[in-house]
């Protein structure tokens, strides 16, 4: 049994290896030195109907933590963890509710996020890097996430000026999105322009926020936003948006007021430049097909992925290590200018296709995504 321990730590170290360019998106903020063994990690409690305990192997990271609330960081020695579930109390393998191997990078943060349900037996966990670099722009850096069951993909917005601070399907957390510090009207609307949930809230400068969509309670079920400082200065917010780790007060529905129609985010102060058109043409959403064994539909973000992609996907962390995806395939060279191949990208990366490996080991790849970032930004 020793052995077999053993044995199973060095594959989960392997895979912490291979795995690390889907983690290493963000470190902790702070002028001290950082430390660079140390990875920070906190837990928001998105299951409507029970409080939940959250382990890291022995270490536990969440007690009894409510429905709605987020913790603040903890630090903990980078290594692959079994992040486990219970209910409050339970300690007993057999109570697990939720368990998952996740490695974890220093100095990066992490959101674990836990939500479903226990009483239907959907609760499970979601694992998102923290991107809580402010890079003295003086904007706010925004990220949504939407954790309402039976939401489909909903979208994040100001009223009026239609900034688009993020499209989310259910359990996915959007990328960040520059917009300049104020105050805004906030709607979160899905693809049939219901309101789904709005609130006000002003955005302090060099800042950056999580704002999360969760459902109600099983008596008032009117989603919820809320809003999580994750770096600098505090937020300030209406009471119909429920404050950090409060319970929070249900925004009414406003199924009667009118949803402007939400365009392509809105120009804001240091945002990228405009992708090329391959990549914007694989952005757009392709209509439903049936799932097939070497083709799978998405709903969350309306992409497919089929064959190799598919293959690659499925044998190598699924959701946890990729995230949904985004675009469909296509050829691309990247800002590397390199020679075209066929490409998807993820929430959480991009894979690539490399026809002169084909039928070996390495005919699927993961692309350097913050590399050629940094050179789309002249930084690299």
């Amino acid at each position: 049994m020793r052995d077999q321990r053993r044995r199973r730590a060095c594959w989960l170290f392997l895979a912490t290896v291979l795995l690390l360019p889907f983690f290493a998106l963000g470190a902790p903020i702070g002028t001290a030195a950082v430390d660079v063994t140390q990875f920070r990690v906190r837990v928001l409690n998105a299951v409507q109907d029970s409080g939940v305990d959250v382990w890291l192997n022995d270490r536990k990271i969440g007690d009894n933590l409510a429905f709605r609330a987020i913790t603040t960081y903890t630090g903990v020695p980078q290594n692959s963890y079994e992040v486990q579930v219970y209910a409050p109390g339970k300690t007993s393998r057999s109570d697990i509710l939720v368990h998952v191997v996740v490695p974890f990078f220093a100095p990066n943060d992490y959101t674990v996020i836990v939500f479903g349900k226990v009483s239907d037996n959907t609760i499970a966990a979601s694992v998102e890097p923290d991107a809580n670099s402010i890079d003295g722009s003086g904007n706010t850096r925004v990220r949504f996430g939407n954790y309402l069951p039976n939401s489909g993909t909903v979208a994040l917005a100001t009223a009026g000026t239609n900034i688009v601070l993020g499209r989310a399907g259910f359990a996915v957390a959007d990328r960040y999105t520059p917009i300049g510090a104020g105050a805004y009207n906030l709607f979160i609307n899905n693809s049939e322009s219901k309101v789904l949930a709005q609130g006000q809230i002003s955005l302090a400068a060099s800042t950056v926020v999580s704002i999360f969509l969760l459902a109600g309670t099983n008596d008032y079920p009117d989603p919820v936003l809320l809003v999580s400082v994750d770096a600098g200065a505090a937020v300030s917010q209406s009471t119909s948006t429920p404050p950090v780790g409060a319970t929070a007060t249900p925004i009414p529905a406003a199924t009667s007021t009118p949803a402007p129609n939400l365009p392509t985010a809105t120009p804001v102060p240091n945002a990228a430049p405009p992708a090329s058109t391959a990549l914007r043409n694989a952005y757009n959403r392709v209509p439903p097909v049936s799932n097939t064994a070497t083709r799978r539909y998405f709903t969350e973000t309306g992409h497919t992925l089929q064959n190799g992609f598919k293959r690659y996907w499925d044998t190598h962390g699924g959701v946890l290590a990729f995230g949904y995806p985004l675009t469909e395939e296509f050829s691309d060279s990247g800002a590397c200018g390199c020679n075209p191949r066929t490409v998807q990208y993820f929430e959480k990366g991009r894979l690539e296709y490399y026809p002169e490996f084909r039928s070996t080991p390495a005919e699927v790849q993961v692309g350097p995504v913050g590399r050629d970032l940094l050179r789309f930004f002249g930084l690299g």
